[in-house]
């Protein structure tokens, strides 16, 4: 949680719990049943007082989108229905559907349509979750449903635009986890040693990438719902794409290793967002810059240093 002044972080959090029915295990002590075992909660320790929360434990949802869109990719959806009607029904389930109580008053954004990173218990949502776990879903509702189940809601789906366009910056881009909010002299607390530049939300190719993906798809399905805010978006989205190419054609990823997924991930944006090989500089310099980077076993391979150091190092056995 980010603190700038007002009721104290502990409180903040605290608060949130009480309100929270996911949060809660009052509803079980009064059944004299136990919480579902997917709810996994962990003590902490604040102002002496010991409570439970909801705490990070995998990144299902953004998993479990990235595998559907695979699938789906193949065009094997009947060999592999089983599957898909499976992570179809969780990723629904998955989505938050209210609100944290009074959750601006806490410097909180908007829960209601996301997805968080896991299976939305802990409702922190994150923005380019939520845009990969929408892109899967309206991909499934394109498909039979007596093969995938049936359809998300509509209305479900307005509350997932709604929820990620309140996420979009000023100019048209996308962070991760909220819109970008403070100046970059907090970085020196960073306690990561494998990425940099990441205690600010920062804009980043690979989430706005994910934004465009997103909007293209469900412009095609709903074609009237925000439809000026949704262009204006998608145009200035792939703007910052191509404005924040490096000169070798890459670009930098701030949440994976590194250049190889930053570049894949801006590549499918603009091919979104209608760039091509032939009319696209900008694709052209990055497939070149892939091409230059393939391992002699066809594959690609990057050291973590990459992202210390900004350079791109090939990982070779």
């Amino acid at each position: 949680m980010k603190y700038h002044g007002g009721a104290s972080p502990q409180f903040a959090l605290k608060k949130e719990i009480e309100h929270n029915p996911r949060f809660s295990h009052q509803d079980s002590a009064a059944n004299n049943t136990r919480p579902p075992k997917r709810c996994q909660s962990r003590p902490y320790k604040l102002n002496h007082t010991t409570f439970c929360t909801r705490v990070y434990v995998g990144c299902h949802s953004w998993e479990t989108a990235l595998i559907v869109q695979a699938i789906c990719g193949t065009g094997l959806t009947e060999e592999f229905c089983s599957a898909l009607q499976k992570a179809h029904e969780f990723l629904k389930n998955a989505q938050v559907t209210q609100n944290l109580p009074d959750y601006k008053s806490y410097y909180r954004e908007r829960t209601k349509g996301s997805w968080t990173l896991t299976n939305g218990e802990n409702f922190w949502p994150i923005a380019d979750t939520t845009a990969e776990s929408l892109k899967a879903v309206l991909l499934l509702s394109n498909i039979n449903p007596e093969l995938v189940g049936d359809p998300i809601k509509e209305e479900r789906l307005y509350d997932a635009v709604d929820c990620l366009l309140s996420y979009v910056n000023k100019d048209g881009t996308l962070s991760s986890a909220e819109c970008k909010r403070t100046t970059s002299w907090v970085e020196f607390i960073n306690p990561s040693e494998s990425f940099r530049n990441i205690i600010v939300d920062y804009p980043y190719p690979e989430c706005t990438s994910s934004l465009i993906q997103a909007l293209v798809l469900f412009r095609g399905i709903c074609p009237m719902y925000r439809h000026e805010e949704i262009e204006k978006i998608i145009k200035r989205g792939a703007s910052f794409l191509e404005k924040t190419q490096r000169k070798d054609g890459s670009w930098y990823g701030s949440w994976a290793v590194c250049f190889t997924y930053a570049t894949f991930f801006a590549i499918k944006g603009l091919v979104a967002a209608g760039r091509m090989y032939h009319n696209s500089l900008s694709i052209r310099k990055a497939c070149n810059f892939l091409l230059s980077k393939q391992l002699i076993t066809g594959g690609w391979g990057e050291n973590y240093l990459s992202c210390q150091i900004e350079v791109i190092i090939l990982s070779v056995r």
